[in-house]
């Protein structure tokens, strides 16, 4: 039995287990995702997808008994999935999916209630995790028109487009710091999720955190002084804080959390979604406090980046009946919810949403292709 095996920090490997029991043998030891693996016919030598060596899944082979893995060249560099091989071992079939993803603007009250939203950023690759500096005058956002993610800068209109980041770690989720400085995102290394921030005008990343455990959803503190993440450090994923220089972190949550939503402004609190139950709980930085707040914010799919933090307040989205989003704003001094744009986003938002500061202005991310095809490739021996 071939399978694969997810470890706690989520990096993956191939093993292989004898159905009559006894322990498993490791087959790999990259700890990289591994989309989807097929026996050849003959049971000496495994095929499977893996992100081993490259931020773009490609087709390895390696031998039922261990060794090293064996790239097989597809010519593509795009999604691979679902891998088959054929019955007298010399062709593999596979699924080659083709996802496209740009950054779209629209505005709180356009000029015509039917004016379509206008293409902000695109390319032939993917543009997604758009954040708008405080002052509205630059945008980041990630990349991989390289072949790898990277952060890029924009200025407001999407042009003079820069590279911010040369990483060959997998890059997520960047944020400006509240002066519009520096930028804190989490990265793959090694099969390890970590905090890193650099400064706005690029230049060599620090890495801020090096520990075994998993470190996701950075933030910036209200001041700027401080980063606030999720880990798993003590085996459940909690809120810590550190220095935004780096130094040991502080834990915040005891109770669970998967979603650091914002810092609000008093310096002090911080929105947040909890790993057990979804719905959106306030918590003191400070004293650790937390309670739950209003029932609305907890409806949206605050999973998948559907949100936006300014010092006003909170801009997240809430699907309709008919599966288009509608963009709401969460006043963090009144509490209140309403309707903060009168165009709807498509149901192909794919998701990932910014907000100008006074909240005129979002940017988004539309799945503008998502395609796929049954490819074959001959295999060499």
């Amino acid at each position: 039995l071939a399978f694969v095996r997810v470890a706690a920090d989520n990096s993956q490997d191939l093993f292989v287990s004898p159905t009559t029991g006894g322990e498993p043998r490791q087959i790999t030891f990259d700890r990289k995702t591994i989309h989807s693996l097929a026996w050849s016919a003959d049971g000496t030598e495994i095929f499977f997808v893996s992100l081993r060596g490259s931020s773009q899944p490609n087709i390895w082979r390696v031998a039922a008994t261990g060794g090293e893995p064996e790239l097989i060249a597809t010519g593509n560099n795009k999604d691979i999935t679902n891998l088959a091989v054929s019955r007298d071992g010399k062709t593999i079939a596979f699924v080659e999916n083709t996802l496209n993803l740009d950054i779209w603007r629209t505005e709180k009250n356009p000029s015509a209630k039917n004016q379509p939203e206008k293409k902000f950023i695109g390319s032939t690759y993917n543009e997604f995790s758009p954040d708008l500096s405080p002052d509205g005058s630059r945008l980041i956002f990630v990349s991989n028109r390289t072949g790898k993610t990277e952060i890029w800068m924009a200025d407001a209109g999407g042009k003079n487009l820069r590279q911010i980041t040369d990483s060959p770690s997998v890059i997520t989720a960047p944020h400006f710091s509240p002066d519009g400085s520096q930028i804190v995102y989490y990265a793959m290394t090694n099969g390890n999720a970590d905090i890193f921030s650099i400064s706005t005008d690029g230049g060599a990343a620090r890495r801020l955190t090096a520990d075994a455990s998993e470190k996701t959803a950075p933030i910036w503190s209200a001041d700027g002084t401080s980063i606030y993440f999720v880990s798993n450090r003590t085996g459940e994923n909690q809120i810590w804080k550190m220095s935004a220089a780096g130094g040991e972190p502080v834990q915040i949550t005891r109770q669970g959390a998967f979603q650091i939503l914002a810092a609000l402004p008093d310096g002090d609190d911080i929105l947040f979604v909890k790993t057990e139950d979804a719905a959106v709980w306030r918590v003191s930085a400070n004293s650790g406090a937390n309670e739950q707040i209003v029932p609305e914010l907890a409806a949206a799919n605050l999973f998948s980046g559907n949100w936006a933090a300014t010092r006003r307040g909170l801009y997240f989205l809430a699907q309709n009946p008919n599966k288009s989003f509608k963009i709401k704003f969460y006043d963090f001094s009144g509490g209140n919810v309403a309707d903060a744009a009168e165009k709807e986003l498509p149901e192909n938002y794919y998701g990932g949403i910014t907000a100008s500061a006074d909240g005129n202005t979002f940017l988004y991310v539309r799945q503008d292709q998502n395609a796929s095809s049954i490819m074959f490739a001959e295999l060499g021996k």
